[in-house]
């Protein structure tokens, strides 16, 4: 999302291990030479982003999707010393990378979601994400600035927690019929 030119796509970010973080301030202060260097930050970009962050990727449609029990350190978690200048694990990076966006922006940018009683599970996080990309795909809600902190349990249906989710009446797209977004996110979310 920081990287690519493409407009008009959701981006859906699940549980990573660590964060491109958009300047040198990180959560966890400790001696680590290479914390600000690429996958970490912005010093020493790859070709794909040698072009820099977007100067609209604070517009873009992009949610945070953390596993509220994605506390553990797994084989799999990231335990560099740049990583853990991030946080202590996955849900602990997510949510303090959500707020570095906030203070880096100065404003409320993207959105974040939390799932409740999900660890590291790939097929639940999906699950959960399944209302936000059947919306996308079928362009029927309008996500504002606002909509930025959801409880999800497991089961896909939003539970809003502070700020809260705001409802905002929208037209789709297709039908050119009124709806309210939150309730269309909650009816796409039914088990097939």
């Amino acid at each position: 999302a920081a990287g690519t030119r493409l407009q008009g796509l959701t981006f859906i970010v699940a549980n990573p291990g660590s964060y491109l973080y958009l300047d040198a301030t990180r959560p966890v202060s400790g001696d680590c030479p290479g914390f600000n260097e690429y996958k970490y930050g912005l010093e020493h970009l790859n070709s794909y982003m040698i072009a820099g962050v977007s100067r609209d990727y604070p517009d873009r449609d992009v949610l945070y999707l953390l596993g509220s029990e994605d506390t553990k350190i797994d084989q799999y978690l990231d335990t560099s010393c740049e990583a853990n200048r991030q946080g202590l694990n996955r849900y602990d990076r997510g949510r303090r990378f959500y707020e570095h966006l906030d203070r880096h922006y100065g404003r409320p940018v993207h959105r974040l979601a939390i799932v409740q009683g999900v660890g590291h599970s790939p097929s639940q996080m999906i699950n959960a994400a399944r209302p936000y990309l059947t919306a996308a795909l079928n362009q029927q809600a309008t996500v504002t600035q606002s909509e930025t902190v959801g409880v999800l349990p497991a089961t896909g249906n939003v539970e809003p927690v502070a700020p809260t989710v705001q409802e905002t009446s929208t037209t789709s797209r297709k039908a050119g019929k009124p709806f309210r977004a939150r309730r269309a996110l909650k009816a796409s979310s039914a088990t097939p």
